[in-house]
């Protein structure tokens, strides 16, 4: 099974590259900061919540 998954990976990974690529950082982001920091900025804090908790707009 493993030998026959190596060798359908090229496959596989040439299929998913298009979605693949619109993961990461930009090259021109102009912002340094990092994830952690982000996450903590005040907007994402006051609206945290269960993933499961719907919110009205």
């Amino acid at each position: 099974v493993a030998e026959n998954m190596d060798s359908t990976l090229p496959e596989v990974e040439k299929m998913l590259e298009p979605y693949l690529s619109q993961f990461g950082q930009r090259q021109d982001a102009t912002s340094h900061d990092s994830i952690s920091d982000i996450l903590d900025n005040e907007r994402f804090v006051a609206y945290r919540g269960p993933l499961t908790t719907a919110r009205k707009a």
